[in-house]
């Protein structure tokens, strides 16, 4: 599981070690070694430390971007012109889309929300369908596991940031 495919479950965790991790240490201090064999703490302990460390690897990140994968992408979309000005107009149209998406309409979602969960399925589909077919090979696992890894919120966000229309339905 990674930070940031599955944020939810990274919060629960961290919830539940503030939570119970100081009871069960002071429950565990008062057992004799031999409970505190079998005792919860160690396992606490443990998954706090897990947590502790994949979040310190996560806050880390690549060039202000979350990881290399999706630095790179967002480097290579923005890089040349004509591909620059290809993702500015889809971004219009996203934001437009999501103007007018019943959700919005009807105050369910924000607009931003869906114009940028509507431009990231569209930047992903488009790297991915624009990747060369490797077949099955060593290069075609290291892509794919790259490709996952990009997280395409993040390049969606900074193509509406620097959105016109996007101000328009932030309020």
């Amino acid at each position: 599981m990674t930070r940031t495919k599955n944020r939810p479950a990274w919060d629960a965790i961290k919830q539940l070690t503030e939570h119970y991790l100081a009871d069960e240490q002071a429950d565990y201090k008062c057992c004799s070694r031999m409970e505190q064999r079998n005792h919860i703490y160690s396992a606490w302990k443990q998954l706090e430390d897990w947590a502790n460390a994949d979040r310190e690897e996560a806050s880390r990140g690549y060039n202000g971007w979350s990881n290399y994968e999706t630095w790179a992408v967002a480097l290579w979309l923005d890089n040349e012109e004509h591909s620059q000005r290809h993702w500015r107009e889809v971004t219009e149209e996203c934001v437009h889309t999501a103007a007018y998406h019943p959700h919005a309409r009807h105050g369910l979602l924000p607009a931003h929300l869906i114009a940028r969960n509507l431009l990231a399925e569209r930047l992903e589909a488009e790297v991915e369908e624009f990747a060369p077919d490797l077949d099955a090979t060593l290069y075609a696992d290291l892509l794919g596991a790259a490709l996952e890894a990009v997280e395409w919120s993040e390049v969606a966000e900074h193509y509406l940031d620097g959105s016109e229309s996007d101000s328009d339905i932030r309020s």
